[in-house]
């Protein structure tokens, strides 16, 4: 039994993650809106807040999983080279 692994696949993987992680970035409400009442007006702002906090969360998680992922990619390769290695020395 054989793990076939493609180290490449895995980079462009992560940087996919890296790149998405990036784009999730929280915004400001532009001030300007008079046009809604200041009850809507609040509770929009008060949304508008928390789905800019889940973003910010979101970029943050998917730049964890990027970074977990190139570590296990990382840890994998060492293995590999430690059986490689035992195998050539016996």
């Amino acid at each position: 039994m054989s793990i076939k692994i493609d180290y490449d696949e895995i980079k462009e993987n992560v940087q996919g993650l890296t790149d998405a992680a990036e784009a999730c970035v929280a915004e400001e409400m532009d001030p300007e809106d008079t046009k809604t009442t200041i009850k809507a007006n609040s509770a929009c702002r008060i949304s508008f807040n928390k789905s800019q906090n889940l973003m910010e969360l979101l970029g943050e998680t998917l730049a964890g999983d990027a970074k977990k992922i190139e570590n296990m990619a990382n840890m994998f390769q060492v293995i590999e080279q430690s059986l490689s290695d035992a195998c050539i020395n016996e």
